[in-house]
């Protein structure tokens, strides 16, 4: 195999073993399911997001209560994702079946 070949295979490697190390510690710094099942790579991602967002909102409402001023509502705002955090986590119940 060529030189240059071996260094990107290196470089790749390192890259995934220090991308990896940081998901494992950004998964140290969240809160741990009941079932202490390890997180994929995006649902790592995916769940420190909603969880920025769900600390971001608590701060918000704690603000409000306060009399603070409410930050604007948007698809790219802490807020926005709240109720995605809370399904995540807490998925809603089925409907009722229909009366028939």
């Amino acid at each position: 195999m060529n030189t240059r070949r071996l260094k990107a295979n290196d470089r790749e490697r390192n890259r995934m073993h220090n991308l990896n190390d940081a998901l494992d510690e950004l998964r140290g710094v969240l809160p741990a399911f009941p079932d202490e099942t390890k997180l994929t790579k995006i649902e790592t991602l995916r769940f420190a997001h909603n969880y920025i967002w769900a600390l971001s909102e608590t701060i918000r409402i704690a603000d409000l209560q306060r009399g603070g001023a409410a930050l604007l509502l948007t698809p790219h705002s802490p807020a926005y994702f709240l109720d995605v955090v809370v399904y995540f986590i807490y998925p809603p119940p089925p409907p009722p079946p229909p009366h028939l």
